[in-house]
């Protein structure tokens, strides 16, 4: 019984040892970033738009979300309620200038961890189609989150979304660049 209790104590001793360079190592990553991707499309920006602006579809496609739908207006501005395994996340409507780009924001009072906004750009490629580049800028107070995004990049998120939506253009094998 006693070198079981050892050994707990032991694992419990390396777990918070764990969490606390987790912390440590969180706190020294900056609270703040920007971080970019972008992917070459073949369809043309007027249909990545109808997708992309069709907020209440993005469920159909996207397997984060399980469901993406209106919520009461925040300062005037449009609100969608995206609900997903992470929580009910707000993207306030910031910027829409069809068909060329999307501001969405995230507020600091949603809970999440973090908050910030997503800048959709749409342009015309020459010859065809459409390149989109998603750009975040956020803020991460807390810094065990800090860490993990340090572990996964500040780009997992938007390059999983840039595939998932190319994926549904029927454009599976679409390059996906980080920029930042």
């Amino acid at each position: 019984m006693k070198r079981f209790r050892k050994l707990l104590l032991a694992v419990a001793a390396l777990v918070a040892a764990l969490l606390l360079l987790a912390f440590v190592v969180g706190s020294l990553q900056p609270r703040e970033h920007v971080a970019a991707s972008h992917v070459e499309l073949r369809a043309e920006r007027e249909a990545v738009w109808a997708v992309l602006a069709d907020f209440a579809t993005w469920p159909t496609w996207n397997h984060a979300f399980d469901a993406v739908e209106p919520a009461p207006a925040r300062d005037g501005k449009t609100v969608w309620l995206a609900r997903g395994s992470y929580g009910d996340m707000p993207l306030v409507l910031e910027r829409l200038e069809p068909p060329a780009r999307l501001t969405t924001f995230t507020p600091a009072d949603a809970g999440l961890g973090f908050f910030g906004s997503w800048t959709y750009e749409l342009e015309e490629r020459a010859g065809g189609g459409t390149r989109l580049r998603i750009t975040e800028r956020g803020e991460v107070p807390n810094p065990l989150f800090r860490f993990m995004m340090m572990l996964a990049g500040p780009t997992r998120t938007q390059r999983e979304f840039l595939r998932l939506l190319s994926t549904h253009l029927g454009e599976a094998q679409a390059r996906i660049t980080t920029e930042s």
